[in-house]
């Protein structure tokens, strides 16, 4: 049990540290931030990035809580089964989704990388 409280208090600290390299990155305005402003900030962050490549699970665009895979269950929750909330068709049309992939390739089209990819 202390140690679950240990790992709780841990999370709720690194959370904090975030929220404030958010806020003082100016990508994140204000101590209460909801799930979709956080989202928004941390791809923000990435899109910045010098990466080359970023990835991004679609499934998080919509704040998905169930998770494809649930690891140390076979029977129970047979892995990698579960349909995705939402076909294409649907997703592409959802408007934070929209807002959200505007932003990521407006940031990265802004970014001026100093790792390009070289695919030779």
């Amino acid at each position: 049990p202390w140690e679950a409280a240990s790992q709780l208090r841990q999370r709720d600290r690194l959370r904090q540290a975030l929220l404030r390299h958010f806020q003082s990155a100016g990508l994140l305005s204000g101590a209460a931030a909801d799930e979709q402003q956080v989202l928004q900030a941390a791809l923000a962050m990435l899109a910045r990035s010098r990466a080359p490549v970023m990835l991004v699970n679609l499934e998080d665009l919509w704040l998905e809580t169930q998770p494809q895979n649930t690891p140390g269950t076979f029977a129970e929750r047979p892995n990698w089964r579960r349909k995705a909330k939402y076909a294409f068709e649907e997703f592409v049309q959802l408007p934070q989704v929209q807002s959200l992939l505007s932003a990521l390739d407006r940031h990265r089209a802004e970014n001026p990388r100093a790792v390009e990819y070289n695919s030779g």
